[in-house]
């Protein structure tokens, strides 16, 4: 993408680089300080950036065609859990912390319902009237958790979870679903220079499906960008009203 990004500019390869960031606040930092411009990540990370240094949303990009996805909550059929009841007491595994699918959703969805979140690793270290929980890092390891019973649930994207086997998908129950979510989205620091950011805009939303399968061909990256309509405009106002509500009902 930064190669294709840097060819429609008509700039040398080099002048386009990717950079990795550990965290949002990293992103943030580089944003400020301008050294990033152009931020591709998921709705959680994407608004925590904005929050903090104050980017701009400027497109979403679709993933296998589809603009959303949201957060369910699963459980190995044999355990019997059939309802977020259930798990007070014992340990969920969610994916990271700044996972949109696999922690601001799902967290959210459980203290929305009216459950008290607790970090822990152990059941022994969960209390009766809460619900534990520890970061597996990615879904095969919450699938991995899930069948040695570290956990008693498990949260992953929708999307995710369609796309297991069949085998896979049958040895577990959905118990709870969020609301849904735009997928990704790109965004850029706000002081960039206005008719640049317009000619990255028009480049990212002329990706051709040839170009398009080019790059997913190198990268694995199915490059889709689209404006935001208006059902995502309304899903990214409540997921920056979850960060807020998490941020309050996890002050001690």
């Amino acid at each position: 993408l930064a190669d294709h990004i840097a060819d429609r500019l008509g700039c040398q390869s080099s002048q386009v680089q990717d950079v990795i960031a550990r965290t949002p606040h990293d992103v943030a930092a580089m944003m400020q300080a301008g050294d990033a411009d152009l931020f591709i990540d998921s709705a959680y990370p994407t608004l925590l950036v904005e929050r903090e240094a104050g980017s701009e949303i400027i497109l979403q990009s679709l993933i296998n065609g589809e603009r959303f996805y949201r957060s369910i909550l699963v459980a190995p059929i044999p355990s019997g859990i059939t309802t977020l009841a259930e798990l007070r007491g014992r340990v969920v595994a969610l994916q990271e912390e700044h996972s949109t699918s696999g922690f601001l959703l799902p967290a959210t969805l459980m203290l929305d319902r009216g459950y008290q979140l607790q970090p822990a690793s152990l059941v022994e270290d969960v209390s009766p009237d809460k619900i534990g929980y520890r970061f597996s890092g990615d879904q095969e390891n919450t699938l991995a958790m899930m069948r040695g019973g570290e956990v008693a649930a498990g949260a992953m994207s929708s999307r995710d979870y369609e796309a297991l086997p069949e085998s896979v998908r049958a040895e577990f129950r959905i118990i709870a679903q969020s609301v849904e979510t735009p997928r990704k989205l790109a965004s850029m620091r706000r002081d960039y220079d206005p008719a640049l950011r317009s000619r990255i805009i028009e480049v990212l939303t002329a990706i051709d499906d040839e170009e398009r399968d080019r790059m997913r061909a190198n990268d694995g990256w199915h490059w889709e960008f689209l404006p935001l309509d208006d059902p995502s405009e309304s899903a990214l106002v409540e997921a920056a009203d979850m960060i807020v509500r998490l941020g309050q009902r996890s002050q001690p």
